[in-house]
């Protein structure tokens, strides 16, 4: 069992890797970017202008 587990990671590494890239991208896309809102400084108006 383990050989054949050993086995099928070996054969399709690539698509794993794939997956995990694809599924981390998600993630970070669904936490961080649509929910994390800032509060903006004081004084940020007058550096800005």
């Amino acid at each position: 069992m383990k050989n054949l587990v050993k086995n099928f990671i070996v054969k399709h590494s690539k698509l794993l890797c794939s997956l995990m890239v694809v599924s981390a991208y998600a993630s970070l896309t669904s936490c961080r970017f649509l929910y994390f809102q800032p509060e903006v400084p004081e004084g940020l108006d007058k550096i800005v202008k």
